[in-house]
This record gives C-alpha cells, sequence and structure tokens, in this order.
C-alpha cells in the first residue's frame, strides 16, 4: 500500500524497443547503441531511486518476471557495447525501485534483434588504377572483413575474383556460376580480360595477373565476391593497361 496520495509509483517507459518480436528493435550485432528510458518519480517526498537493467535472449513473446542477466545497475539508460550481444532476440527489462517515503518497483520491457553487418569488401589502392603493359600487378582484398567480428579474424570468409573489359557487361544471373578461367594465358578472343570469356579467377583474397595477357590502352574491370554464411558482398577496381613504365597513379 502506498502511504498516502502523494506518493504514487514512477511511470517508467522504454523509449526505443518495440514490444512484440515482430516489432523487435533491429540493431546490427557490430553497431554501439543505447537505450534509453523516461523514468517520472510522481512523488514529492524524498525518495531515492535505484535502477536495474535485465536482458535475456528468448525466441517467444516472454516479458513477464525477473529473469536475465544484470547489465546494469547503475543508470536509467544502457550502453550496448558492439559485438558484444550474439545474435538473436531479446527481451530487455528496465526496473526503477523507489525506497524511503515509498517503496515500490516498476519496470517496463522490450525486445532486441541483432543481426548480421553486412561484410564489407575492399580492393587496396583504390577505384582506378594504371599499370603498364607485360607487367605483374596483384589485387590486394586481404582488408576485406566482417564488421561482427574483429577486424584481424578472416573466419569463415571467401573470395572470388572476376575481370571484364570496362566496353563488357557482367553476365546475368550468380557469377559464382560461370566457369572458371586463367588470368596466366591469353585466350582465344573470346571475351573477358585474357581472351578466355568471363568467368571466375581467384579463389583467394589477393590475384596476381600478367598484364603481357592484356591488350594494351585498354581498361578492364576486376571485381571481388567476398562471401561468409548467406551475406556477400563485392567491390570493383579498375585498370588500364598502358605501353611503358607509368607511376604509380591512384584515384579514389
Amino acid at each position: 500500500m502506498l502511504a498516502d496520495s502523494k506518493c504514487k509509483p514512477p511511470t517508467v517507459k522504454l523509449l526505443q524497443l518495440g514490444k512484440t518480436l515482430k516489432s523487435a528493435t533491429v540493431l546490427p550485432r557490430s553497431k554501439n547503441y543505447i537505450v534509453q528510458t523516461s523514468v517520472k518519480t510522481n512523488c514529492t517526498e524524498d525518495i531515492k531511486m535505484t535502477f536495474l537493467w535485465k536482458v535475456f535472449q528468448s525466441y517467444r513473446e516472454t516479458a513477464s518476471g525477473t529473469q536475465g542477466e544484470v547489465v546494469n545497475n547503475k543508470t536509467a539508460e544502457w550502453s550496448i557495447k558492439r559485438r558484444s550481444l550474439s545474435y538473436g532476440f531479446y527481451v530487455v527489462r528496465f526496473f526503477t525501485q523507489v525506497t524511503g517515503y515509498l517503496n515500490v518497483t516498476s519496470s517496463d520491457f522490450g525486445f532486441l534483434n541483432i543481426t548480421k553487418t553486412l561484410l564489407e569488401a575492399r580492393i587496396a589502392g583504390g577505384s582506378r588504377l594504371v599499370r603498364g603493359f607485360n607487367k605483374l600487378h596483384t589485387f590486394d582484398a586481404s582488408l576485406s572483413r566482417d564488421p561482427d567480428v574483429e577486424s584481424s579474424d578472416k573466419t569463415g570468409l571467401s573470395f572470388a575474383w572476376f575481370c571484364r573489359k570496362l566496353q563488357e557487361s557482367w553476365p546475368e544471373g550468380d557469377l559464382l556460376t560461370l566457369p572458371s578461367v586463367s588470368s596466366l594465358t591469353n585466350g582465344n578472343n573470346a571475351g573477358g580480360c585474357f581472351g578466355t570469356g568471363i568467368g571466375r579467377l581467384s579463389a583467394k583474397s589477393n590475384l596476381t595477373i600478367n598484364t603481357g595477357n592484356m591488350i594494351e590502352n585498354q581498361e578492364y574491370v576486376f571485381k571481388v565476391l567476398v562471401m561468409k554464411d548467406y551475406r556477400r558482398s563485392d567491390a570493383e577496381q579498375v585498370i588500364r593497361v598502358v605501353l611503358g613504365d607509368p607511376p604509380v597513379i591512384v584515384i579514389r
């Protein structure tokens, strides 16, 4: 029972989180996030308020009870550090306890969905390059990453390289279904960068080519496809092959 009408239980509200699994707030695992609240005391007497945040993973519309791991017991907002939660749905419960003139606890809840972040595909050296004819050149996509883990963690990443002349178009459909072709020899004018048709090249993070198997004063588009689980991301780089030994020019 309340002591008198001068004090009522505090009104507590989570400001950003959805109230059902279907409306759960979506948060990529790689992002920091602050869950904020609104707390109204509704009391003119001297009181003390303490706060408690609890979280548990759930795939059901379950928000009652006091179960869950304590993630904050100091403030009325919860700072979620990137990569601190695993993928999936979470029930977030916030409790405000009032002590002193009034002893009562109020709470609110919400649902959070931690999702996978898009992969980052990168080719070192900018968007356009100029290289001399009959030279070795290495395309480097080793800086590609999964933002959901540390940048040095390449576990599960796979690569596929493709190349076409600038005036050509990528074939329709999934490029991974294209046949494997070699970048080491000049083919029979079947298209693509090496006369072998547009196809799959290296399956490593780096691709080394000899521009002597290409045509001088021609521009080529190299694409790397970076994959992990069901996620895919790609990056492209244009290289112009010229006679002589041009200075290294990078256009970002």
